[in-house]
């Protein structure tokens, strides 16, 4: 495996700050990684949000020579926080795995639902993104599919539609396939004749919104489809939208094992048989541990000791006990609780009451109660536009899915714990949405004049200028290309090496505006391309 470790954009503001009030450190993580192409996506019949056009951003490890497989990614919520993060693309440059995110989505429904269009949209993406790129095999090699809550149903329905590319099907904090239960009221589509045996398919569930029918609707799966192969995860100690370092290690562990299991020489799949495999038992909540204490340990399958029609499939020996280990972690611990405090006061949500520039905020993350982990509290973005400063400031930060969409205007923080010996690991999602445009004031306008191209290698960073009519500052995002943005710098980076020139970079330039006095300003875009 290599060694190598890559820095993929702007350095990360990983910082340890003093937190006074709550009387210990916090860390907080801060990230927006590159994404070096991106292409519109216009054969869905049905859009996922009419009048915003649903895009799909590449990014190919800056060192790869020839993509081995590519994990597909839906925009929910936990998605971006996962794949953004510099761990899980490390884990991913070692696979030579590349990486698609689709946003907003397929379809309406967001489950991959082939005949309103997404088989064709996915097919298009695959063709425009291999010849934008140069990479050529991406209209071929396996693709793992990873989704979150009101899609993560998508892999499984994905991976019914293509059996002979699907890699994996791993849905996140969602249900088992063809579940008769989803989030948001959504319906999974009739599969007909399909399957996905042989698809090493993953369902993580938290602790904290676990539902036996959930597991239970797994079980009735596996007897429906007897040579399926789904796994479980009980995301142990955590919660439905809990982006954790763990599950980020567990789901690089389940692709790897995909990739060392599936993928011949020659780049084809190879269809698993379940019974080479090994099985272990559910997972149980902590109150009704007594009716198995785990006695029953993981097993080859021919070997398995307990009941077929309650356990769960994996890879190997390694990653049963992996899983066994995953569970143990939180296990017989006290709990622990974080509070949010805004303006002097405790919060049970934050609200945006910007400082005089319109963009930055306040809150701090306090324990709930003396008795708590030695871990520090740590903040993480799971999504949305937004920077994080320090342990209490937040800057409003736009990036490359613009203003004009569903989300646009969303945003979540992990703040979280660690578990140690004596407590469980905690989580406080707080949530923040804020108008994707301000509407009200006078309005603005920005003059960003055109970059002009460069060469490889020669421009490695290039200063930014722009202005706005209401004279308040204007700030930059990259919304694809090899490039990231530090202050009014935009700094090239790594281009993969088998890479189609000229390669395009396309910088917006934005201003949020203050609500009562100034609208927000339509971004202005400049492209440019970078040459050989």
């Amino acid at each position: 495996m290599k060694s190598h470790v890559y820095v993929f954009s702007v350095c990360t503001s990983l910082l340890i700050s003093a937190a006074s009030a709550a009387g210990q450190d916090i860390i907080v993580h801060d990230y927006d990684n590159v994404y070096q192409w991106q292409t519109e996506i216009n054969s869905p019949r049905v859009p996922a949000e009419p009048g915003y056009q649903t895009k799909a951003f590449l990014w190919i490890p800056p060192h790869c020579e020839k993509v081995k497989a590519v994990l597909l990614c839906g925009h929910n919520a936990m998605e971006e926080g996962i794949i953004e993060s510099f761990e899980f693309r490390n884990g991913l440059s070692d696979m030579d795995m590349a990486l698609i995110w689709v946003t907003p989505g397929w379809e309406p429904s967001d489950l991959f639902y082939a005949p309103n269009g997404a088989q064709a949209g996915f097919e298009e993406a695959m063709e425009e993104l291999a010849e934008k790129s140069g990479y050529d095999e991406l209209r071929s090699v396996p693709v793992a599919y990873m989704s979150h809550s009101a899609q993560a149903s998508s892999p499984y329905n994905f991976a019914a539609w293509n059996p002979d590319r699907a890699l994996a099907a791993i849905s996140m904090h969602g249900d088992s396939p063809l579940s008769e239960v989803l989030c948001c009221g959504h319906v999974n589509p009739y599969w007909g004749s399909r399957n996905i045996d042989g698809i090493p398919a993953l369902m993580c569930v938290g602790e904290y919104e676990w539902g036996e029918f959930r597991i239970e609707s797994a079980f009735q799966f596996m007897k429906r489809y007897p040579d399926a192969a789904l796994s479980l995860l009980c995301d142990a100690g955590h919660s439905h939208s809990d982006c954790s370092e763990y599950e980020i290690d567990y789901i690089l562990a389940f692709l790897r094992k995909a990739a060392e299991y599936r993928i011949a020489e020659d780049g084809s799949l190879k269809k698993l048989d379940k019974r080479d495999g090994w099985l272990a038992d559910r997972w149980y909540p902590e109150h009704r541990a007594q009716e198995s204490p785990y006695s029953i340990h993981a097993a080859p399958y021919s070997e398995y000791g307990g009941g077929r029609d309650s356990c769960f499939w994996y890879f190997d020996e390694e990653m049963a006990r992996l899983t066994e280990e995953y569970y143990q972690r939180e296990r017989g611990k006290k709990n622990q609780k974080l509070e949010a405090w805004q303006n002097g006061r405790r919060v049970d949500r934050i609200r945006f009451t910007p400082e005089d520039d319109g963009l930055t905020f306040h809150f701090q993350v306090r324990h709930s109660e003396p008795g708590h982990s030695s871990s520090p509290i740590q903040i993480r973005r799971e999504y949305g536009p937004v920077r994080i400063v320090n342990d209490s400031t937040f800057r409003i930060a736009f990036h490359r899915t613009g203003f004009d969409g569903r989300k646009t205007g969303w945003m979540m923080f992990d703040c979280y714990a660690n578990s140690d010996s004596l407590y469980k690991r905690c989580i406080l999602n707080l949530e923040l949405r804020i108008p994707g445009q301000i509407t009200d004031g006078q309005p603005q306008t920005i003059n960003f004049p055109g970059l002009s191209d460069v060469y490889a290698g020669t421009d490695e960073e290039i200063v930014l200028a722009a202005t706005s009519s209401s004279g308040l500052p204007v700030y930059f995002y990259v919304e694809s290309g090899p490039a990231f943005i530090d202050g009014n710098r935009l700094v090239l980076t790594d281009i993969p090496p088998r890479a189609k020139f000229p390669v395009e970079v396309t910088v917006a330039a934005w201003q949020y505006g203050i609500a009562g006095k100034w609208q927000s300003a339509a971004p202005v875009k400049s492209t440019f391309k970078i040459w050989k």
